[in-house]
């Protein structure tokens, strides 16, 4: 069956009050970066014994939802399922615009934004940071060409790319966990945090996308097959398990050690 995309109007009443919930989101998100960027990190809950924010908080769930999201594209571009194809540009957009909403949570976290840009001046291949900077840049480079091939038809590039886009994704999200797994942190070192992460952005960004496709399907008066939200929803159902795994047994392997029982527990 051919898919065929149509532009909407923009003129109904839910258009209107869709874009309205979204500019006051973005005017309080401004007026309270402004806030912690005036009174200081505190204000994102930072103390001496809490060194992460709202903002790395929030970093992360980005990072998450970003390559998570980017599996609905796949499954039509990699995987053949030509259903899913109306949301596999809506997946990929929403994948570069949750990265780029991440690095502005990271660059308002340093303190000083110019701070932030010696990630580029002195480049470390031994810092785990030094080396994410290059993944996210060029995944928002990559979703980019991704997207643009996407709306140019051309399905000989749209599958190049979007296997180097899945590909990219994991790096990108294996090299989060990294941050957190290769550091002597008690709480949170273990190699397997890594994938671990990766399981958790699956889940996380498949759970975002099944949100947002009945939200704008609902909101723009398009018909909506629930059997390709019930099949999101299946394999929903198996990346939480796969997450589960993971958690258990991380947490076993630190009760089986007297040094980081407490740790688990």
């Amino acid at each position: 069956m051919e898919t065929k995309f149509e532009t909407i109007d923009g003129r109904s009443a839910q258009f209107y009050m869709l874009m309205s919930v979204l500019v006051i989101l973005a005017v309080a998100g401004i007026f309270y970066s402004y806030l912690m960027y005036a009174k200081g990190l505190y204000f994102t809950g930072m103390t001496n014994r809490v060194p992460w924010g709202l903002q790395i908080i929030m970093a992360i769930f980005y990072i998450g939802l970003s390559a998570g999201s980017l599996v609905i594209s796949s499954m039509y571009s990699i995987f053949g399922k030509n259903e899913y194809k109306p949301f596999a540009r809506i997946s990929v957009f929403l994948a570069m615009l949750f990265l780029i909403a991440a690095l502005l949570s990271i660059i308002l976290d340093v303190g000083r934004p110019n701070n932030s840009l010696a990630l580029y001046y002195y480049f470390n291949p031994t810092s785990m940071f030094t080396l994410n900077t290059v993944l996210y840049n060029g995944y928002i480079l990559i979703c980019l060409v991704y997207l643009g091939a996407m709306f140019k038809e051309k399905e000989k590039l749209v599958k190049i790319i979007a296997l180097v886009a899945v590909i990219w994704a994991v790096g990108v999200h294996s090299g989060t966990g990294a941050i957190f797994g290769f550091v002597p942190r008690e709480l949170f070192r273990s190699p397997l945090l890594p994938p671990s992460f990766i399981a958790a952005a699956l889940s996380s960004g498949t759970a975002t996308m099944i949100l947002v496709i009945l939200v704008l399907f609902r909101f723009a008066n398009r018909p909506l097959d629930n059997r390709l939200v019930v099949g999101l929803a299946k394999l929903l159902a198996v990346f939480i398990v796969v997450v589960m795994y993971f958690i258990l047994t991380e947490n076993a392997f630190r009760l089986f050690l007297p040094e980081s029982r407490e740790a688990a527990l």
